[in-house]
C-alpha cells in the first residue's frame, strides 16, 4: 500500500519539476499513475488544474492539486481506472482579482467507498451512482464554481459483450450518448471494427471494446464515442463507394434495368441521411441527386466517375492515388482489373472482407470481384439495396 502511494507521489513530483500542467480531464490508472488530457468547454471559462510542489522550512515539501482556490489532494488506495473531470468555473484574471479564500479537501479512493475529507471531517460515498452523485454534489455545495465530475470508473479491462451503458460509467450525459449509440441499427454491425490505438501500445480494438476501456486506452469516454461516429461515417462512405461503383460498371455494359433507379434513389437517400444525422459531409446527397436526376446515362457515368475517385480518397493513401490511376480502362474487362476505374488493387484493398455476413446470409459477399455478366452485376446490386436497408433502419442523431 505505502508503495503504490509512494510511486504516485514521485510521478506527481516529476511533473511539477518539468512543469506538466494537468488539463481538466484527468486518468487515474490501475498503477496511480495519473496521465493528462486537455479537454475543450464549449462557453465556459477554463482554469487549468496545475500540479503544486510547495517548501516548507520546517516540514516535508506539500504538494497539491491546485485549480483556482481550491487545493486538492487525492489518496489512491484502489486499484482502478478512472476518468475524472475538474474545472473551476471562472477564469484566473477573475480569481487574481478577488480575495484569496482557499478551499481544502482531500479525496481518498479506498477499496469500498471514497472518502472526502473537507474541514477536518470525512464523508463516505459508495462507488455506485448515487453516490458518485452525492459526492459531486456535496463538493458543488463547498463552492458552486467548482465543477467535479466521475465519468468513469472500472478496476479492469470489461468484457467486450457488456452494454456501452453499463453500471462503471456515473456521467449522465455521456450514459444519454452512450445509448444513443447503440441503440442505432448500424452499431450492431460497426461494433466490430477494428481501431488503431496508441496507448499503451500501438495495437487495434473493436468500437465496442475501445469505448468500454477507453480510460485503458488513455481516451475520454467522448472522444472514444467520436472515434466510433468517424468510423460509422467511414463505413457509410465505403457502402456509397460500393454502391456507386456497381451502379458505374452496371450503366458501362448498359445493364441496369429502368426498375432499379427507385431502390438507387431509396439507398442514396438513407446513406446521405445517415451522414447528415452523424454529422458528416452533405457530399452524398448533393451528388447522388445529379446521378438521379441526369436524363442521359452519358451525364449519370460522368457524374459517378467523379464521385468514385472522390471518395476513393477515403481509403487510400497520398501516395496510393498517385499509383493508381482512376480512369476508364479501354475495355469494359481487361486482364488488370475487373472494372474500369477502380484497379483490381484497390477494390481488395477496400472492400475484401467488407462487409461481414449478416446473420441471414451464409455466402461471402466478394464484393472485390465484380461480376462480368450482367445478371451477376443486378444480382450485386440488389444484395447491396438490401444490406444497406438494413443496416440504416434506424439512425438518429448523437450529439457530442
Amino acid at each position: 500500500m505505502f508503495s503504490k502511494m509512494y510511486s504516485f507521489v514521485l510521478i506527481v513530483m516529476c511533473g511539477c519539476f518539468f512543469g506538466d500542467v494537468f488539463g481538466n480531464t484527468f486518468f487515474i490508472d490501475t498503477n496511480g499513475n495519473i496521465n493528462k488530457y486537455r479537454t475543450i468547454v464549449k462557453n465556459n471559462f477554463l482554469t487549468d488544474a496545475d500540479w503544486i510542489l510547495e517548501s516548507h522550512c520546517f516540514s516535508s515539501p506539500e504538494i497539491y492539486l491546485k485549480c483556482g482556490p481550491l487545493k486538492l489532494d487525492f489518496v489512491i488506495k484502489k486499484k482502478m481506472n478512472a476518468e475524472i473531470f475538474l474545472n473551476y468555473r471562472k477564469s484566473q484574471i477573475y480569481i487574481t482579482n478577488k480575495p484569496k479564500i482557499i478551499i481544502q479537501f482531500i479525496i481518498t479512493f479506498e477499496e469500498e467507498s471514497i472518502i472526502l475529507n473537507y474541514m477536518n471531517g470525512n464523508s463516505y460515498y459508495s462507488y455506485s451512482a448515487q453516490g458518485i452523485n452525492n459526492l459531486q454534489s456535496f463538493i458543488q455545495q463547498i463552492d458552486e464554481n467548482i465543477h467535479f465530475k466521475v465519468v468513469k470508473i472500472y478496476e479492469f479491462n470489461l468484457p467486450i459483450n457488456r452494454p456501452l451503458d453499463n453500471d462503471t460509467v456515473y456521467d449522465t450525459e455521456i450514459i444519454s450518448q452512450l445509448r444513443k449509440i447503440e441503440s442505432l441499427s448500424l452499431w450492431k454491425y460497426a461494433k466490430e471494427e477494428l481501431i488503431e490505438l496508441y496507448y499503451p501500445i500501438n495495437s487495434h480494438k473493436t468500437l465496442e471494446n475501445m469505448i468500454n476501456n477507453s480510460t485503458t486506452y488513455q481516451l475520454t469516454v467522448n472522444k472514444a464515442l467520436k472515434k466510433a461516429i468517424t468510423a460509422m461515417n467511414r463505413r457509410t462512405f465505403k457502402y456509397a463507394l460500393l454502391l456507386v461503383t456497381y451502379i458505374y460498371e452496371a450503366l458501362y455494359i448498359n445493364c441496369l434495368p429502368s426498375e432499379f433507379w427507385e431502390q438507387i434513389n431509396d439507398v442514396f437517400n438513407i446513406l446521405s441521411e445517415a451522414l447528415d444525422k452523424l454529422k458528416s459531409s452533405t457530399y452524398l446527397s448533393y451528388s447522388s441527386n445529379q446521378v438521379i436526376f441526369a436524363s442521359i446515362n452519358f451525364y449519370k457515368m460522368n457524374t459517378l466517375h467523379c464521385m468514385i475517385k472522390t471518395i476513393a480518397n477515403f481509403f487510400l493513401t497520398p501516395e496510393e492515388m498517385g499509383i493508381y490511376n482512376l480512369e476508364e480502362t479501354c475495355s469494359s474487362k481487361s486482364s488488370d482489373s475487373n472494372t474500369h476505374i477502380l484497379p483490381e488493387e484497390v477494390l481488395n484493398k477496400v472492400f475484401t472482407g467488407f462487409p461481414k455476413l449478416h446473420e441471414t446470409d451464409d455466402v461471402t459477399y466478394n464484393f472485390q470481384a465484380i461480376p462480368y455478366e450482367p445478371d451477376g452485376i443486378k444480382e450485386k446490386l440488389l444484395i447491396i439495396f438490401r444490406l444497406i436497408a438494413t443496416e440504416y433502419e434506424y439512425i438518429i442523431e448523437v450529439d457530442l
